[in-house]
């Protein structure tokens, strides 16, 4: 069974937003998804945008915590897309566990 961790890779901050006037707003956040199974690993990295900023539940950029990033990303993903994600992640392990013969090219001078 396979166990997925996610991890912000950097984020994008726009220095003020025009429309609220708040500062260091967050507009897209990469991520990385890693899943591991036994002795086998693999990741796949994406990147999101969070959309417009909530004056009314707006967090300044220094005290955003991992967790509300991770929060935001969640938040910012349809439905399916974890789960795409981590599909792919579990087709890269099974194809670890269970390689398959890769066709070669001989040259024939026959």
């Amino acid at each position: 069974m396979t166990t997925f961790t996610t991890k912000i890779d950097e984020i994008k901050v726009i220095p003020t937003d025009a429309k609220f006037g708040l500062k260091e707003v967050v507009f897209i956040v990469s991520f990385t998804v890693t899943g591991v199974d036994g002795q086998f690993k693999n990741s796949v990295s994406r990147g999101i945008g969070l959309g417009a900023p909530d004056p009314a539940n707006f967090t300044p950029l220094d005290q955003i915590t991992n967790e509300q990033m991770l929060s935001f990303v969640n938040g910012a993903l349809a439905p399916d897309d974890m789960r795409v994600i981590q599909n792919e992640i579990n087709e890269a392990i099974e194809q670890q566990k269970n390689p398959q013969a890769q066709p070669f090219v001989i040259p024939w001078n026959k």
